[in-house]
């Protein structure tokens, strides 16, 4: 009996041994318990031991080094050259070129077309650069010389509230589109006629009436030439840098489609001709060469993890909340960014001078412990050379995979609005007939707003074909 004891007592402490009972682990969370209704200096977070601090660090990681020292200085050596010249067009001539006005609007700009509402816009404006007196004076003369047309009613078929203004506006007030020609040809004084007396005010006013004029809507001039190809529906510019030595730096953008005419519609061109200027008072631009040092920052975002321990963090985003699926690669590289290399991106401010190309020569970083890096460029080198990865960096016209490290900074439109369409074309192929159907949707009115094509055709009791 006892040997059979001692044999069951062995076998149990086998099976304690081979299968252990499940347990359950739980974890509680320190909390605070105040006995104070002053938290001065709890949030102080007065630290009496240093070595429990040095200990936090190395749990944390802090002591492994494993991403090196912090920057602290950065050196960087930068050349710019400065755009100084543009040709419109494929066939287009030379001229020079200054920031003042957006790049894009001297690529599309074109004649504004007057509306009746333009016409009697531009009137009321002229009128209010009047004083009473004048305007009471002056105003029979400018409907009896600038009069809107009598018979043509019959021009705005189809068009209800261009009609509509026609009726209300022909009688009350007058064409400023021809008060517009009168001044620009010269002959306003004597077309009115203006009195002596009042010619000193007159000339003040149709100075700030033309001033007006172009301040509103950016024309071309009349010898301009026509940048837009009507067989490929896209604009054509090529911009020019001098690069010193009598050198030229060449960029093109043969295929501009219109919007914003920004760094990536570029491309360097090799073999580029260089753009030539007649005009003998232009002084070519010298390049530039500037060395600077700065203190660098870290990047940061909203939501972003402290990276220190003791600091209280906003929680705008709530890394926690994010559901990413198995092919949201993208999402979950951020999250690892600002997650786990937060810190390891620093940021190094640069102004650079808009209408600017400019190229980075010298990148050196000193971290906290004096060491300095030279940084290269990011597909520098010869491990790097297969896959030739860039950022806005310029590619090379007819080169394949051909790149440099010139960075252009064009004198674009910051903010635009941008109104509905005024005239829209839509094109049908009939492969029946073999021709192609322009269909005109939208058409512009006497408002100055586009209007159904369709609508104005049946008004008009045009039939369908």
């Amino acid at each position: 009996m006892a040997q059979l004891t001692n044999v069951m007592v062995a076998d149990a402490t086998l099976l304690l041994d081979a299968f252990r009972e499940p347990a359950v682990t739980a974890y509680n969370r320190l909390e605070a318990r105040p006995r104070a209704h002053d938290f001065t200096r709890s949030l102080r977070a007065e630290v009496r031991d240093a070595m429990w601090m040095l200990t936090r660090q190395w749990q944390f990681g802090e002591l492994e080094a494993e991403d090196a020292g912090s920057p602290i200085d950065v050196r960087l050596l930068t050349r710019k050259l400065t755009v100084d010249r543009v040709t419109l067009g494929s066939d287009g001539s030379a001229r020079s070129y200054d920031d003042t006005i957006p790049l894009e609007t001297i690529v599309e700009r074109e004649r504004v077309p007057f509306s009746h509402a333009l016409r009697v816009q531009a009137a009321q404006y002229f009128l209010r650069l009047h004083t009473p007196a004048l305007r009471t004076k002056y105003l029979p003369r400018y409907r009896t010389k600038f009069p809107f047309p009598q018979s043509a009613e019959g021009d705005y078929r189809g068009q209800v509230d261009g009609l509509n203004l026609y009726v209300a506006t022909r009688r009350l007030s007058f064409d400023g589109e021809q008060a517009l020609a009168s001044i620009a040809a010269g002959t306003f004084a004597t077309d009115v006629p203006v009195d002596t007396a009042d010619a000193g005010a007159m000339l003040t006013i149709t100075d700030a009436f033309t001033a007006w004029m172009d301040r509103q809507y950016s024309q071309p001039t009349a010898d301009a030439p026509n940048v837009w190809d009507d067989s490929r529906f896209s604009y054509s510019v090529t911009a020019g840098a001098p690069a010193g030595g009598g050198a030229q730096v060449t960029l093109a953008a043969p295929r501009y489609e219109g919007g914003r005419l920004d760094w990536y519609s570029f491309e360097v061109d090799p073999n580029g001709t260089p753009i030539t200027l007649t005009d003998p008072a232009h002084t070519a631009p010298e390049p530039q060469e500037e060395a600077i040092s700065f203190l660098p920052t870290t990047a940061t975002f909203k939501g972003m993890p402290n990276a220190r321990f003791w600091e209280m963090e906003e929680r705008q985003v709530n890394f926690g909340a994010l559901e990413a699926q198995t092919t949201d690669q993208l999402l979950l590289v951020f999250a690892e960014l600002g997650l786990v290399y937060g810190n390891d991106w620093f940021v190094v401010p640069y102004v650079l001078p808009v209408n600017t190309l400019c190229e980075v020569t010298s990148l050196v970083v000193t971290d906290v412990f004096g060491d300095r890096t030279l940084i290269l460029a990011a597909d520098e080198g010869a491990d790097n050379d297969w896959q030739r990865w860039s950022m806005f960096g310029l590619s090379n016209l007819g080169e394949i995979g051909s790149y440099n490290r010139q960075f252009f900074l064009p004198a674009t439109v910051g903010a635009t609005l941008e109104s509905d369409p005024l005239e829209r074309v839509q094109f049908a192929r009939d492969e029946m007939a073999n021709m192609v159907w322009a269909v005109e949707e939208v058409i512009p009115d006497a408002t100055g707003i586009g209007i159904s094509g369709d609508a104005a055709a049946d008004k008009t009791a045009v039939l369908p074909a």
